[in-house]
Order: C-alpha cells, then structure tokens, then sequence
C-alpha cells in the first residue's frame, strides 16, 4: 500500500510542495487580515479564526514534507541516468518511516479539508 499511495506523493517536486505552503499562508494571512479588519468577535468568527490555522498548519506541513524530500530528488536528479527506478529509490529510503508518511499526508490532508469546511460552514451560518 506504501507503494501504490505515498510513493507517488513523494515522488512530486519540491516545489510544488514549497509553492502550495506559500499559497496556503497567504490564503490564512488573507484571512486574518479580514478579521483584523472589522470588529473581532470569537463567539461569531470562530470558524473564521479556525480556518486561518488550520490552513497555517497546512501550510507547515507542505514545507515539511518539501525540505524533507528534497534531498533525495536533488540525487535522483544528479543520477538521473544511472537510475532507472526512482521508485525503488525512494523506498528505500523512506521505507522505514512509513507511518510518518501516511501521518504527515493524513494531517494535511485533514488540516485542507477542515480549513475549507469551517470557512463553508462560515459562510452558511451568515
């Protein structure tokens, strides 16, 4: 399963993960700023507020994963004909985190989902 759902993951360039974590905090700081902007009240922008964090955690973690995988693209770039297999590679490599991989893709996969359901559920509550 490791094979089929993270390796592919890890296998997206590096930036895209360091352009989705810039895209991320700036749709929070956007956000926040709208809060800032007219009278704050947590009893009636709370989802507002949760979405911004949850977004700027999502943000993190597409960093994360972006510095943390980047090593081993920037070989597999210098290598690129020497190695035929890039998926073999990376399994090998990232083979004994499994669970750290599927925590990190379930987190920000929970920290996207919940950042767009709070700001609906904002926008269906006014």
């Amino acid at each position: 399963m490791f094979k089929k759902t993270i390796i592919p993951l890890l296998k997206i360039n590096t930036n895209l993960y360091v352009f989705l974590s810039g895209i991320l905090v700036s749709f929070a700081t956007n956000i926040f700023t709208a809060l800032c902007d007219k009278d704050f009240d947590i009893t009636t922008q709370w989802q507002e507020l949760s979405s911004t964090v949850l977004f700027i955690i999502a943000g993190a973690i597409c960093m994360y994963i972006g510095v943390t995988i980047a090593d081993v693209q920037e070989y597999i770039k210098e290598h690129k004909t020497e190695l035929e297999n890039n998926s073999k590679l990376i399994e090998d490599v990232y083979g004994t985190e499994i669970v750290k991989w599927y925590l990190c893709y379930f987190f920000l996969a929970l920290s996207l989902f919940g950042g767009f359901f709070m700001l609906v559920l904002n926008w269906l509550t006014k």
